[in-house]
């Protein structure tokens, strides 16, 4: 059968002497085809000692002139998501204030020679003291002045992708879009849990709503700190007197710089960074950014106050 013929075998048949001239010239033509087909274009080995080296300068120059720009950009801009230039979530505005530090935190619990447990304080302010108007006054100091007014661009770049439309925040007390940043509002959470260990000293008439407004802020210092991830190692020193380790968190973090931080805040909320507030009719700017002059008694930054 044909099928199992190889396909390199001749296959012969008689031939009349015509025929077999006829085919001599074929064969003839088939070979000289084969032949002129078997080499390369003259045309392109003339074309390529002229294209290719266009085509490898072209290439070069554009790997040059990316290699310039990319050395053109600043920092923040080649590594935008990270710890020490800003995540893509916090404030653009602010990431040019973030710098990192390291700092030994102090507090750690330890234990007289007699076995007494304690918590030394060798930082300049006290934040757990007995209150007190200066006690209170140090904590105010952290977190003073934690909403400014964004304008109309700043608050469709933070919110209006999660949001939609960014009016929703608009202030009409404060004359534009408000915003606190997270920071100070978990500082401030912080400091409400606090005044919770002192009812006498920080009397609240409406329990209920200061029974959320605590509930609120456990739960903002719990996902706060899960969030942060710090996985600094914190030893556990042995106390042979009470036979048992206790923790020694008085270990170096790495740190957002937090000075920075709050002088940029307090540039932001009355400086010179500060949004000017939009007011309505004949009132005016008051305190720099903070707020309208009203007619009516709209009492905004108290609510936001009690809302964080």
């Amino acid at each position: 059968m044909d099928i199992f013929r190889n396909k390199d075998s001749v296959l012969y048949s008689s031939l009349g002497e015509g025929e077999s001239e006829k085919d001599d010239e074929s064969s003839s033509s088939l070979l000289n085809s084969e032949t002129s087909s078997q080499q390369p274009p003259r045309r392109n080995q003339r074309v390529w000692p002229f294209v290719l080296p266009w085509i490898v300068s072209t290439f070069a120059l554009a790997w040059v002139s990316a290699y310039l720009y990319l050395n053109s950009l600043p920092p923040a801009q080649l590594q935008e998501h990270s710890y020490s230039t800003g995540w893509k979530t916090d404030f653009a505005p602010a990431r040019s204030a973030i710098s990192l530090e390291e700092v030994t935190f102090t507090g750690g619990p330890m234990y007289s020679e007699n076995g007494t447990y304690y918590v030394p304080h060798p930082a300049a302010i006290n934040y757990t003291a007995d209150p007190s108007p200066e006690l209170d006054r140090a904590w105010e100091e952290l977190t003073w002045g934690r909403y400014v007014v964004l304008n109309e661009q700043e608050a469709k770049d933070a919110f209006e992708e999660k949001f939609g439309d960014v009016q929703q925040f608009w202030s009409p007390s404060r004359g534009g879009y408000i915003s606190g940043f997270d920071m100070f509002h978990t500082l401030h959470c912080l400091d409400r849990i606090r005044q919770r260990f002192y009812p006498e000293y920080y009397v609240q008439e409406d329990l209920y709503t200061h029974r959320v407004h605590h509930l609120h802020c456990l739960e903002q210092v719990r996902q706060y700190i899960m969030c942060s991830g710090d996985m600094t190692p914190v030893p556990t020193r042995y106390n042979a007197a009470r036979k048992h380790s206790y923790v020694d968190s008085d270990v170096t973090h790495t740190c957002r710089n937090f000075g920075q931080l709050r002088n940029w805040l307090s540039e932001r909320f009355n400086g010179s960074l500060a949004v000017q507030p939009i007011c309505p009719g004949a009132t005016k700017p008051e305190m720099g950014s903070t707020s309208c002059v009203l007619d009516d008694d709209d009492d905004d930054n108290n609510s936001m106050e009690m809302g964080h």
